[in-house]
């Protein structure tokens, strides 16, 4: 790839999850393995087959834990797939 192409990218690291909310506004903790973080809250997300209306949001704040992160949905049973990522910034460009 050439610089041109790389600056378009908005992501620094991402990794796709499958996650299911059988309680609404309940946190549920997902898993990832790829991302390198320091803090969840650097965790962005976008749910990329969004069903029933469904809505994600950041759960209840709690101690980092690598490789977790606590999320909610709106909806009781709303099964997805996100795409977790960090934003492209110059440490990781």
């Amino acid at each position: 790839m050439n610089d041109i192409t790389l600056r378009q990218i908005p992501f620094g690291q991402y990794e796709y999850v499958t996650v299911e909310f059988p309680v609404a506004n309940t946190d549920v903790i997902v898993t990832y393995q790829n991302l390198k973080l320091e803090n969840a809250e650097e965790v962005r997300w976008i749910d990329v087959s969004p069903d029933q209306g469904g809505l994600v949001f950041r759960g209840f704040p709690g101690e980092f834990e690598p490789g977790r992160i606590r999320l909610q949905s709106n909806l009781a049973g709303y099964k997805t797939r996100l795409l977790l990522f960090t934003e492209r910034n110059q440490s990781n460009a």
